[in-house]
């Protein structure tokens, strides 16, 4: 669990001093998109056109309502870039609840989009260090000299080799 020092008045009295918090994910919610709602965001028009088609193919019926909700989350994700960043991350989505995939799509409309890190590659099991020929090194301990599977010492082969 993770838990952070914060600056806050302590429950139960007037003084202020530290108090462990926890750290939760951040999330975005309507009341923050509500505070940035008069300011000028670079980008935003492009993504409230693309909320606008969307809502034309996908036929909402509460158009008005579905558009105001996503184009509040799209002041804030593009609020939430970074200073010298044009693109949002991918990774801010999550911070957009259950519209994180919705935005996601019209922010790749309008080219703000920034795109996924490189996913690292896991190399598959028993691409360890070999010989010529493709077998695993002997002087591993534990295996059967025999056949390299596991067994107690690498001197005494498995029980299915010595029968």
């Amino acid at each position: 669990m993770c838990r952070r020092l914060a600056w806050r008045r302590r429950p139960g009295t007037a003084a202020a001093g530290p108090v462990w918090t926890d750290c939760w994910p951040r999330q975005f919610a309507r009341t923050h998109a509500a505070r940035i709602s008069d300011r000028n965001i670079p980008g935003f028009d492009a993504v409230s056109e693309q909320l606008q088609q969307m809502a034309d193919e996908r036929q909402v019926r509460a158009r008005t309502m579905w558009i105001w909700r996503l184009e509040g989350f799209a002041r804030l994700a593009l609020a939430a870039r970074d200073p010298d960043q044009h693109l949002v991350a991918t990774e801010a989505l999550k911070d957009l609840l259950y519209n994180g995939p919705i935005l996601g799509q019209a922010l790749d409309r309008a080219g703000l989009l920034a795109p996924p890190p490189p996913r690292r590659v896991v190399p598959p099991r028993g691409t360890g260090p070999t010989r010529q020929g493709g077998q695993r090194d002997p002087e591993l301990r534990g295996q059967c000299t025999h056949c390299l599977a596991w067994a107690n010492d690498r001197r005494v082969p498995c029980a299915p080799c010595a029968t």
